[in-house]
C-alpha cells in the first residue's frame, strides 16, 4: 500500500489512531456549540482566503469551476511551490506565525477564541504583507497581530 503525504493529491493515510486526539475530540464535542462553531470556522477561512487573494497571494482552488469557494472547510491553502512555501513558512515563523510548508492556514482555533470575519479580513491582510516579504513595517504588523491575539484570550465557542 502506498501512502500519499502531499495534500490535495488524493488520500492520505495516518500511521495510527492517535488516541490522545480521540480523547480530546470527545471533550471538545461535549463543550462546543457545533452549529455556530462549524459555520463560523468556514466563514472565517473564506474571509481569510479572500483577503489574501485581494492582496495578490496565490491561492489553491480559487479559480476552479468545480470549486467556486476558496475553501469548504477550516483551512486556507496558498499556491506556492514547495521550495518557496518552505522559505515563506520560515519567514512567517520569524514573526511568530506557525504554518507548514504548504502555508496552510487553519481557522479552527481562532474561531474558538471568538474571531469573526472582520478580524479574519485584517489577519489575511497582515499575513499577505508578511508573505510579500515587505520588511518596511514588520514591527507594526507584529504589533497588530499581537493586539488581535491579546483581544481574544478566552474560548467562546
Amino acid at each position: 500500500m502506498l501512502a500519499n503525504f502531499t495534500p490535495l493529491n488524493g488520500p492520505t493515510l495516518i500511521c495510527n489512531p492517535h488516541l490522545a486526539r480521540i480523547a480530546s475530540t470527545g471533550i471538545v464535542l461535549e463543550e462546543t456549540r457545533w452549529h455556530d462553531y462549524a459555520s463560523q470556522v468556514v466563514s472565517n477561512a473564506r474571509t481569510t482566503a479572500y483577503a489574501l487573494r485581494e492582496e495578490g497571494i496565490p491561492m489553491r482552488g480559487m479559480h476552479a469551476k468545480n470549486y467556486p469557494e476558496p475553501t469548504y472547510c477550516h483551512q486556507v491553502i496558498t499556491n506556492y511551490s514547495r521550495e518557496e512555501g518552505i522559505e515563506l513558512r520560515d519567514h512567517l515563523a520569524r514573526h511568530h506565525i506557525n504554518v507548514d510548508g504548504f502555508l496552510r492556514i487553519g481557522t479552527s482555533e481562532i474561531t474558538r477564541l471568538g474571531f469573526k470575519e472582520d478580524e479574519c479580513r485584517v489577519l489575511g491582510k497582515l499575513l499577505a504583507y508578511l508573505l510579500k516579504k515587505n520588511e518596511k513595517d514588520t514591527a507594526k504588523v507584529g504589533e497588530r497581530i499581537n493586539d488581535l491575539i491579546l483581544s481574544h484570550r478566552t474560548v467562546v465557542l
